[in-house]
């Protein structure tokens, strides 16, 4: 007779594939139940394109995709054991939220270089008018927010005063808001300088915020170039390498990631702004990372760890 564990593996290989693992069982003495943890091992091919031409196999550790579950008989408790189907979508679910994690940490490390290199201000109007008042008069009077405003612009307007509120670029005295501590250090930086300053605010705002930002507000300009930014950088990110990469290759990622193509001249454009902005490097036909921002994004993705609670929440 075969040991539970045995029993588990064999079930696991027939009906689950070669990339889909069982941990060594747990014994619930009171239910008289064996279970184990599934996970799986998923490969991601990275080539390397500067001649000669490399490729390496980086793998995703993915824990609890699911569970199996066999009774003191060793019979399969189909009640409490994951399927196969729901174990696939598990995983890919987990890889989406690992590259959007990925475009989350690369936003945060150079959104202020595109922001500085793109022009954003007529995009951003509620913005732009709470900070050309915080620079004029160092204030925002309650009157003001809904002077001449539709229900709808002033609820969001109120939304942004507490995104800043939170970033202390601005902060609530009474009815009105004043200047936070923030903008009143960077307006001393910037003397009397109001475009720069308004460049360091506005790039706080998206480094700090991106994905606020981009979900809640569905402000979404700076995201094709991150997107395609983020193709770079994702492989570079996982291996900790540089990674060679041409048009192509790039091209047939961002398909891959984001569920559609991209235009091919939209994507050249893309690429010129990034090595203009001094985000990403170019020799040749192959774009790559530059090696302290990809040390910086290593930096963060350590700092904010695991997304292992997003899998055990949806499981």
């Amino acid at each position: 007779m075969s040991s539970p564990k045995e029993t588990i593996t064999q079930y696991v290989s027939r009906n689950y594939g070669h990339i889909i693992i069982a941990d060594s069982p747990n014994y619930d003495y009171k239910k008289e139940v064996y279970t184990s943890f599934l996970r799986a091992n998923y490969p991601l091919i990275i080539k390397n394109e500067k001649p000669p031409e490399t490729k390496t196999i980086h793998i995703f550790e993915i824990n609890n995709i699911g569970t199996v579950a066999i009774d003191k008989n060793e019979k399969i408790i189909k009640d409490h054991t994951t399927n196969r189907e729901e174990c696939i979508k598990n995983i890919q679910f987990f890889l989406q939220m690992w590259k959007r994690r990925a475009e989350d940490i690369v936003a945060y490390v150079t959104l202020d270089k595109i922001v500085a290199g793109l022009r954003w201000h007529h995009f951003l109007d509620p913005i732009t008018e709470i900070i050309s008042e915080l620079w004029e008069y160092d204030s925002i009077k309650e009157i003001e927010i809904d002077y001449y405003r539709s229900k709808e612009r002033r609820q969001k307007t109120r939304l942004y005063l507490n995104l800043l509120e939170g970033l202390e670029i601005v902060r609530k005295q009474g009815n009105n808001y004043v200047e936070g501590n923030f903008a009143v250090s960077i307006k001393n930086e910037t003397q009397g300088d109001k475009e720069r300053f308004k460049d360091i605010l506005m790039s706080t705002i998206f480094k700090e915020r991106y994905p606020t930002i981009r979900d809640v507000f569905k402000i979404r300009i700076f995201e094709p170039i991150i997107r395609v930014e983020n193709c770079i950088y994702f492989p570079e990110i996982e291996t900790e390498k540089q990674i060679y990469r041409s048009v192509e290759s790039i091209s047939r990622e961002f398909k891959q990631n984001y569920h559609r193509p991209i235009n091919s001249e939209a994507l050249k454009r893309n690429l010129e702004q990034l090595v203009e902005f001094g985000v990403i490097e170019q020799t040749g036909v192959h774009f790559y990372g530059k090696d302290d921002l990809r040390r910086s994004m290593i930096n963060r993705k350590n700092e904010i760890g695991p997304i292992v609670n997003a899998l055990k929440t949806r499981a």
